[in-house]
């Protein structure tokens, strides 16, 4: 980023957010860009609410879309273990309808073994 007279410290914040989205795709990575780029355009609706860190059960859930169908996202970024995961979608599983995994690419062979009612999302 060359810093001009005109910038703001809202340009230095996208260009900082633009690195770790390049080089670093952490959890508030996942989040940001999954919202803002496919759940709302492809899953959401005009009444459809979303919370984030959403309790259910002993899970915290990365985010859940209410709009006449509950839907569930569980993030795990090249960071995360898979160790929690089976007692995350059993909780899930007792309150939602849909569920759904979001995954970086590098890590679909981990995951694709999960029962086919689980959604898989790869970013």
């Amino acid at each position: 980023m060359v810093e001009t007279p005109n910038s703001t410290y809202l340009d230095y914040l996208k260009h900082i957010y633009s690195i770790l989205a390049e080089n670093y795709q952490n959890e508030y990575i996942f989040k940001n860009e999954f919202l803002n780029t496919w759940l709302i355009k492809e899953l959401g609706e005009t009444n459809s609410q979303i919370f984030s860190e959403f309790r259910v059960g002993n899970s915290i859930a990365d985010l859940a879309m209410f709009n006449g169908c509950s839907k569930i996202f569980e993030i795990k970024t090249e960071f995360d273990s898979d160790s929690r995961l089976t007692l995350q979608l059993q909780n899930y599983e007792k309150a939602f309808n849909q569920i759904f995994i979001i995954i970086p690419k590098s890590k679909l062979n981990i995951y694709e073994k999960q029962e086919a009612s689980i959604g898989i999302i790869t970013i």
